[in-house]
């Protein structure tokens, strides 16, 4: 039985990876910045270590390694952007204390950041939207204007949707970058691309891919945060992009991406986040256990994943993602919400022996 800590409760993959690894018999204890986080009140971790917020990175990074000092762990899982950026930087007071599967710091630094992404993207042969680098607002509306409208801004740095714009209003777009004109992380603009979000999610060790999971969430589900709906697809000339990637970071752990998809079958690469996505937990729930395989690796064992890709098979992600995308819409959205994926309950995926967890994630819906 190992002991693991995990960071940032909140994330649907923090509580994927404590499903995961708790049934296989290891103790969990989490990190968490707030004490009403669903997962803390789950079965399956035995202790919550409570920290400043992670953005606050100096006094994040104390309280990790006074947590580490204290305890013996087997293994440090850092589940968001911000914690896998801070324990990179401290590998060297982290390492000591405990195992923690990392790539280069220079590599983090990459997949951290859309720009850099993007540029690796084109440099390897990824299709990408349209893409251009102002240097300046001024050259922002010279970019909008080239591209046209509507068009995305990107800040590179930052976590998910809350650095990309969408507009078809250029004074709009013209603003928000102005808002955010910093040199050390000037936004940059794509062309609009209409299609669906697709994801690879994957573990790769010293530049290799070990294990994968490709998925398809149709426009309407595509919300911020994590979707309520996914579905499985076999996308072999995605995960030859995101082996191409892997191999040019040397990356080792979770490694993330997301791409668009056109109707005619045309992708365009998104960005990549250094973590596990959010939805894996339709990963483990398809036989795909990376939290198992990322153990094994810290303890010297060699995991593989054979198994092929099955198309067409669905996934709810959680009764708390599908409550807040049905309570955005109630008229329209019932339906949906009461008969997708029918042979499954809606209460499946929470597995009603953690009647806390259960709880807490309906509470945490209605509450925001």
């Amino acid at each position: 039985m190992s002991r693991i800590l995990l960071t940032t409760s909140s994330w649907n993959s923090a509580l994927a990876c404590a499903e995961s690894l708790h049934e296989k018999g290891h103790k969990l204890d989490i990190i968490t910045q707030l004490r009403s986080t669903p997962l803390n009140f789950s079965r399956r971790i035995d202790q919550c270590h409570f920290a400043p917020s992670e953005r606050e990175s100096a006094a994040w990074t104390a309280r990790l390694l006074e947590i580490l000092q204290q305890d013996r762990y087997d293994l440090l899982v850092p589940i968001s952007d911000l914690a896998v950026n801070m324990v990179s930087q401290a590998r060297a007071r982290v390492l000591p204390l405990v195992d923690v599967i990392l790539p280069p710091m220079d590599s983090v630094e990459i997949a951290s950041d859309k720009a850099r992404a993007t540029r690796l993207a084109m440099a390897r042969g990824v299709p990408v939207p349209p893409t251009r680098f102002p240097a300046n607002a001024a050259e922002m509306r010279s970019a909008i204007a080239e591209l046209g409208l509507p068009a995305v801004i990107k800040i590179p740095i930052s976590t998910g949707s809350e650095g990309v714009f969408i507009s078809s209003d250029i004074e709009q777009m013209i603003d928000f970058a102005r808002s955010r004109e910093d040199p050390a992380n000037m936004p940059f603009v794509q062309g609009y691309f209409d299609g669906s979000l697709v994801g690879v999610n994957t573990l790769a060790f010293k530049g290799e891919i070990i294990a994968s999971h490709s998925f398809e969430i149709d426009p309407e589900f595509m919300v911020g945060g994590n979707p309520p709906y996914a579905r499985e697809i076999d996308a072999p000339e995605l995960l030859e992009h995101a082996a191409a990637f892997a191999k040019a970071l040397d990356w080792s752990g979770p490694l993330d991406f997301d791409f668009l998809r056109a109707k005619d079958g045309t992708c365009v690469f998104l960005e990549t986040n250094p973590r596990f996505s959010g939805t894996l937990s339709f990963a483990t729930a398809a036989g795909i256990d990376m939290p198992a395989m990322l153990l094994d690796l810290a303890t010297g064992q060699s995991p593989s994943c054979n198994r092929a890709p099955r198309s067409g098979i669905e996934n709810r992600t959680g009764l708390q993602h599908e409550l807040r995308w049905w309570r955005k819409d109630i008229r329209h959205r019932t339906r949906t919400f009461l008969s997708y994926q029918t042979r499954r309950d809606v209460l499946y995926r929470q597995r009603l022996s953690d009647p806390g967890l259960l709880l807490a994630q309906i509470i945490e819906a209605f509450r925001h």
